[in-house]
């Protein structure tokens, strides 16, 4: 039930869910000062696959499922890479790098409202652009990963031909 009450509704749609919720308002919440209110790209994924873990879903699981599914296809990041770069100080940092041929990428974090892409170091000013976040941030977080790649590969299609079975 409260899995349900958090998934995040933006124009009258479900989406998916934030890394933070309030424990009191279930709302948006921070956590740390990188890590905003926002839709989550990653802890999302966990969600769905418990909510695909029931045996018998109720319409509300199914519908929660689906929209998150659907809002996590939307968000996908294509066209580039994410690159681990040494750099002439001998630090490594991470940089997006334009890749066409790249598989899709997912933000850790999710502008509520916009969808677009969020990042933070610990001055928690937004930023848009990944290579605007400090060093220490872009280097030593993962703001960035494949978490719903196996998910809307494997996962979801195997979800789905099961229940098209057992309708």
């Amino acid at each position: 039930d409260c899995i349900i009450k958090t998934q995040i509704k933006q124009e009258g749609r479900l989406t998916a869910w934030c890394a933070q919720h309030d424990e009191v308002t279930l709302a948006p919440a921070w956590a740390r000062a990188y890590e905003p209110p926002s839709l989550s790209g990653g802890e999302s994924v966990g969600i769905v696959r418990f909510l695909m873990s029931i045996e018998q879903p109720s319409a509300e699981v199914v519908s929660a499922i689906e929209a998150a599914v659907g809002w996590l296809r939307k968000v996908a990041m294509t066209g580039q890479r994410l690159d681990r770069v040494r750099r002439s100080d001998g630090r490594t940092e991470h940089v997006l790098v334009a890749d066409s041929a790249a598989p899709p990428l997912w933000a850790r974090f999710y502008e509520l409202g916009t969808d677009r892409p969020l990042y933070m170091d610990r001055s928690s000013k937004p930023v848009y652009d990944f290579a605007q976040v400090d060093y220490e941030r872009r280097s030593g977080y993962s703001y960035h990963g494949t978490w719903p790649a196996s998910l809307l590969d494997r996962d979801y299609p195997a979800w789905r031909a099961k229940r098209v079975k057992s309708s």
